[in-house]
């Protein structure tokens, strides 16, 4: 074995976030001390036992199109919501399955396109891909295989293989440098762009998302930052997480938001700053700052089986029992309580462990999920020491009468010889998505840019053309509009292709400028986007004939003189010589232009006087 993965960072004990290709041990001695740290674990919890992996494997990967087929997980239509331990979508029970996925999207938004954390294998890369919207397209059509592995399966029996519709991701990371804040603070466009692309294709294979929004190795200080309430990491953190919230609010292939994993595993942070009490109060914290962004599930993670690890001294959390649980899950406006399960103890002598967790979640009346779930064998037969276990997944999901208290997350499929996972990695043919692909479409306007005065409107047309799948409904808004300035559109939805003429009107307040607004439709999961540029300028003031005996005044109005342009300059001369179009009353206009002129003109004896008027253009 020429190297060791920790799960966070070098020298730490195991059992905490996800392995991180970046962490990894280089010494003797640092093995030693993980081993002794596993001896410890596993005394205190036997069946949540080290989680350690071996050097990663090469595997080729092809994907070879094959029949057309849909995902046969759930179309994502509603909102997963909550009602007891189970949750729901349009009044009806769903049980989520899937996997979890550290690096993919972070790997996408770094352009390293292809690197993932499941595909064709554990730390593999999905070849022949340029872009996140190619990437996340082949990402699902692996789902797509294992669906229709699985298809008509139970969990009846060991060989339980439940459907795989749930990804669980991590999109908010910290690297030193507040790497995933900084990416959405100073790139949203493309850090929205490659999150749209992932929840565009998972919809297509009916796959549901938890988006993890901070996953960081806690055994670095400057992680700990976070835990202060009054820095400027946990206000960016906050900051970063209701910006996703809120934009992603009306999006329903969002199962649940992961607002931070494993806090709880922070060595020697929470044991010198309060214990159990200060890190119950801060999650309480960091829930109430957010919860508002969204009516969408929110969970936390919990690494929670080593408790009597990182809380040795706090009596709350000394047992594995009901009092331990509620310390830990009853967080108000946490909607789903959350675990993380590693183990190898099975057999029917060792059921009770499954029992006691599907009770303590009964007798809270939330839902749990297990967000990352792993037969923890070491050394184990793939690159990574947990995989597929289908012993867990069958009394899980058979408690409550056959009814599971909630949703399950596989750490990863690594582990060869079990049941529909048995070919991973898979370097076959995969199943295309239904005819047509995925639905998309484009945004246009019928004029890129307009001009209003103060108190005045201006419309374009909106186009929404299909490009690709079955059409459905999508809505129209404007942005970065002035204050005192709204958009109405005379469809504010249709199904594309469509077109809905936008109306924007000013107040007499709104600030004369320019303005770089955006038009955007949307379905909830993809958005399009098209800028117009909205000028606004002052109301013309047209005066009346004033007569003035020193020089000729000068009110512009259009050809009809209808229309007021605006006073002056006024012309010492009887001589109109004007050069068109290049005045600032005339705006820039070469036709459709007129004047009104007066002057009071002393004549010095009586008799008779002829004037002649006459225009010339120049030429």
């Amino acid at each position: 074995m020429k190297e060791i993965r920790q799960r966070f960072g070098d020298g730490a004990i195991p059992h905490c976030t996800p392995p991180h290709s970046r962490e990894r041990a280089r010494s003797k001695p640092i093995r030693a001390l993980l081993w002794m740290a596993v001896a410890m674990l596993i005394a205190e919890i036997a069946w949540s036992s080290a989680s350690m992996h071996a050097g990663s494997s090469a595997s080729s990967e092809r994907t070879i199109p094959a029949a057309p087929v849909m995902g046969n997980g759930m179309s994502v239509t509603g909102f997963v919501t909550a009602q007891g331990t189970t949750l729901m979508v349009d009044g009806v029970p769903i049980q989520l399955f899937g996997v979890n996925d550290d690096m993919g999207f972070i790997y996408t938004y770094w352009k390293d396109y292809g690197r993932n954390y499941n595909f064709p294998t554990f730390d593999g890369t999905i070849s022949g891909v340029s872009s996140a919207d190619q990437f996340w397209q082949q990402y699902f059509r692996y789902f797509l295989h294992y669906q229709q592995k699985v298809a008509g399966s139970t969990c009846s029996s060991s060989s339980c293989n439940p459907n795989p519709n749930l990804l669980r991701v991590t999109v908010g990371w910290d690297f030193g440098g507040e790497d995933s804040y900084n990416a959405w603070k100073n790139d949203p466009a493309g850090y929205f762009a490659d999150f749209d692309a992932m929840v565009k294709w998972a919809k297509a294979a009916g796959v549901y998302v938890v988006p993890m929004l901070m996953q960081s190795p806690n055994d670095r200080s400057y992680i700990w930052e976070y835990f202060d309430t009054s820095s400027s990491r946990y206000a960016h953190l906050v900051q970063f997480e209701r910006g996703m919230m809120s934009k992603y609010a009306s999006e329903p292939t969002i199962a649940i938001w992961d607002v931070y994993n494993e806090a709880d595993v922070s060595l020697p942070y929470w044991p010198t700053h309060g214990g159990f009490a200060t890190f119950k109060a801060w999650e309480q914290r960091l829930v109430n700052d957010v919860r508002s962004a969204t009516s969408q599930l929110i969970t936390l993670g919990h690494a929670m089986t080593s408790a009597y690890y990182f809380f040795p001294n706090d009596a709350l959390v000394s047992a594995y029992d009901q009092t331990w649980y509620n310390a830990f899950t009853g967080i108000q406006g946490v909607d789903v309580t959350h675990i993380h399960v590693y183990g190898t103890a099975e057999g029917s002598s060792n059921v009770y462990l499954v029992d006691w967790l599907a009770q303590w979640a009964k007798a809270l009346g939330k839902p749990m999920f297990i967000g990352e779930l792993g037969y923890n064998q070491y050394p184990g037969p793939g690159p990574v020491s947990y995989g597929h276990w289908p012993w867990y997944l069958q009394n899980w999901r058979n408690e409550d009468g056959g009814k599971s208290v909630g949703p399950v997350a596989e750490m990863t499929w690594v582990d060869n010889g079990r049941g529909a996972y048995s070919d991973y990695p898979y370097a076959g043919s995969l199943p295309n998505y239904a005819s047509g692909g995925a639905f998309d479409f484009t945004v246009s306007l019928s004029s890129g840019s307009g001009s209003a005065t103060q108190g005045g409107s201006v419309s374009t047309t909106t186009t929404a053309t299909l490009t690709s799948g079955t059409t459905h409904a999508v809505t129209f808004s404007a942005s970065g509009l002035p204050s005192g300035a709204t958009a109405s559109f005379s469809s504010t939805s249709c199904s594309p292709t469509c077109s809905s003429t936008m109306t924007i009107t000013t107040s007499t307040t709104t600030p004369a400028g320019t303005y770089n607004t955006v038009v955007s439709a949307t379905d909830g999961t993809l958005t399009r986007t098209a800028g117009y540029g909205l000028t606004v300028s002052v109301p013309a003031v047209c005066s009346s004939m004033m007569y003035p005996s020193t020089s000729w005044q000068r009110v512009w109005y259009d050809a009809a003189l209808a229309t007021c342009l605006g006073d002056g300059p006024d012309e010492p001369n009887v001589q109109f010589d004007n050069n068109w179009a290049l005045g600032a009353v005339a705006r820039g206009r070469t036709d459709d232009i007129g004047f009104r002129s007066s002057r009071t003109i002393n004549l010095p004896t009586a008799g008779t006087y002829t004037f002649d008027a006459g225009s010339d253009d120049g030429i």
